[in-house]
């Protein structure tokens, strides 16, 4: 080996004792300091476990639960006007696809001819370019046709 191999084998080895012997410094003082107590309350520590507690849980089928922990959450039913505000009146206000207007006596006309449960049925499952449900699975059966009731009006 040259002498400038050498020289330079020589500081990178200083440097990487160097590093290790500051990683090590520093893993010794973070250790001291945290390994302190500063003095929390038990009410301190108590809030804490509050504030870091899991605010639910999985309940397996077949498992054991606890009444108490049970929540039944069912949301009222959306009136049609609601579900075409917020779903509906996306395609049916402007047209696109060829979806009949909301109030378009002529374009309904013939959908209409057919019978209303047809109606249900398309605006349930799907027609076209219309997703079934208006593209909202989460929505009820009765939810869907009380849109269609508003939207035929």
């Amino acid at each position: 080996m040259e002498k400038t191999d050498k020289k330079f084998m020589f500081l990178l080895c200083v440097l990487v004792v160097g590093i290790v012997g500051l990683s090590v410094v520093v893993f010794i003082a973070a250790n001291l300091v945290g390994d302190q107590d500063y003095g929390k309350s038990e009410a301190q520590i108590a809030l804490a476990k509050e504030r870091l507690a899991p605010i639910g849980q999985v309940n397996v089928a077949g498992a054991a639960v606890a009444a108490d922990n049970l929540v039944s959450v069912q949301a009222a039913p959306r009136s049609g006007v609601e579900v075409y505000n917020s779903i509906c009146m996306a395609c049916h206000d402007a047209g696109i696809a060829g979806a009949p207007k909301r109030g378009d006596k002529a374009a309904w006309a013939a959908r209409l001819s057919q019978g209303k449960e047809v109606l249900y049925q398309h605006a349930l499952n799907g027609k076209g370019a219309m997703p079934a449900k208006g593209g909202n699975p989460a929505l009820s059966d009765a939810e869907v046709k009380a849109a269609v009731d508003y939207l035929i009006k």
